[in-house]
């Protein structure tokens, strides 16, 4: 029961990212093998973990390619905003998340 619950999870987790536009061969399946395993075991949703995923992406390329990380943060910022609204993921996770991006972007928090 366990190991199913665990499928579907990941599964989920894994369906989130392409909305997000995180590419899971680019962001290193094993990476986000180990986030999902950690999200999991914080008792995290789906979309907590999706969101933990996409930022550790955003903040992975970015030095490399500001551009591309902008537009990425843009779009997850969205999504992550609309999930908000739909109550997939609570304001305070929403809020500290704004924090990270605050961070990456170099703006004291």
């Amino acid at each position: 029961m366990f190991g199913g619950a665990k499928k579907r999870y990941t599964s989920s987790v894994i369906g989130l990212l392409p909305g997000l536009g995180v590419d899971t061969m680019k962001a290193g399946p094993y990476k986000v093998g180990e986030v999902i395993d950690t999200s999991w075991a914080r008792k995290q949703s789906e979309y907590e973990a999706a969101l933990v995923i996409a930022y550790s992406y955003v903040s992975g390329i970015y030095k490399s390619n500001i551009v591309e990380a902008e537009q990425l943060l843009e779009k997850i910022m969205f999504v992550q905003n609309e999930w908000v609204k739909r109550g997939a993921i609570k304001s305070e996770v929403a809020e500290a998340l704004g924090g990270f991006v605050k961070k990456l972007r170099g703006v004291n928090v």
